[in-house]
């Protein structure tokens, strides 16, 4: 197989999601996993040297990791099947990926801590030697219509097709933030009940479904350009009076710089924002706010405050708008 695909694949992932126990047919295995991946990788290298080998990504994460203690820490190396196969293959792989939410209520946990707990993560496996990229290889954001019947087991959250495509403007935004691929699953899918797609489904009776797009899927669109070559940074950013709820990234392009910024928790339909000062370390001359549930830009007013720049009144909202300073 590694053969045949050789110069067509760029990544082969040993075993998705192999953390199921439903895939074993009983208990999954370390043991057994880290046998199949030492079997793989050396054939892997041999037959498509241009190749790049993936960890298998688990369904889930290692939630609250940015704080857990030295003792749950080490209790976790011992039990957790992601860590322990990170540790045994961290420099054999070149990426490492998993799946994060699957209908998650952003309101939780495991949600709202998630940006920390990716840094915790990355942080732990670059201690130990994982020197490759890292990768949210799977994660959906549903408005199933009609609505499932619960129990359901990616949860019971649910939500409008516009408050889907705020998540999922979230998602992708957090990512590029944090340097982790990522990647919506997926375009189109027709399994009922899971509205596992970007495409509007018509009811399972249709004989033809028309296939629209929802709102998220320009979302989607929009931030595969937007996003395109940015990468995380290190400038200071701050939004006078926002409340503690409210993310904040800098990403970087070259030269250019762009900022973002939302507030956590549950979007709604309306979700009309408060107005925030944004002061960003650097003089810049220009500042452009763009909309990525519209596609619309809008030239802001530009302060200078010292040595930083202030743009007056931007709009904090429950999904991000990019602000691209120049």
């Amino acid at each position: 197989m590694a053969r045949h695909f050789r110069d067509r694949v760029k990544v082969f992932e040993i075993w998705n999601e192999w953390n199921i126990n439903v895939y074993w047919g009983g208990q999954a295995n370390l043991e057994h996993y880290l046998a199949v991946a030492r079997a793989a990788i050396p054939i892997l290298r041999k037959e498509c040297p241009e190749s790049r080998v993936m960890l298998g990504s688990v369904a889930g994460f290692a939630y609250g990791m940015s704080a857990w203690t030295a003792d749950e820490l080490a209790k976790q190396e011992r039990e957790s099947l992601l860590l322990g196969a990170v540790q045994a293959l961290a420099g054999e792989v070149d990426l490492i990926g998993w799946h994060p939410f699957y209908s998650t209520d952003p309101d939780t946990p495991n949600f709202r801590t998630y940006a920390e707990d990716v840094r915790a993560f990355m942080a732990w496996c670059r201690a130990r030697g994982f020197r490759g990229e890292f990768m949210a290889s799977e994660w959906t954001v549903a408005a199933n219509y009609p609505p499932p019947t619960p129990p359901n087991w990616w949860g019971e959250y649910a939500c409008s097709e516009l408050v889907k495509a705020k998540l999922v403007a979230q998602l992708t935004v957090l990512h590029t933030a944090l340097g982790v691929g990522s990647f919506f699953c997926e375009t189109w899918s027709n399994y009922y009940p899971l509205d596992l797609t970007l495409l509007r489904r018509g009811f399972s009776a249709d004989p033809i479904s028309p296939q629209q797009p929802q709102a998220a899927y320009y979302a989607m669109r929009n931030l595969a350009t937007a996003l395109d070559g940015l990468d995380p940074a290190g400038f200071a950013i701050e939004l006078r009076g926002a409340p503690l709820d409210v993310l904040r990234f800098a990403m970087a392009r070259g030269r250019a710089r762009v900022v973002a910024f939302w507030r956590q928790g549950r979007p709604d339909d309306a979700g009309a924002g408060t107005p925030h000062d944004l002061a960003v370390d650097g003089r810049y001359r220009k500042a452009v706010g763009y909309d990525p549930l519209n596609g619309t830009l809008q030239e802001l007013h530009v302060q200078k405050d010292g040595g930083r720049t202030v743009i007056p009144g931007v709009l904090v909202k429950d999904y991000p708008l990019l602000v691209r300073l120049a």
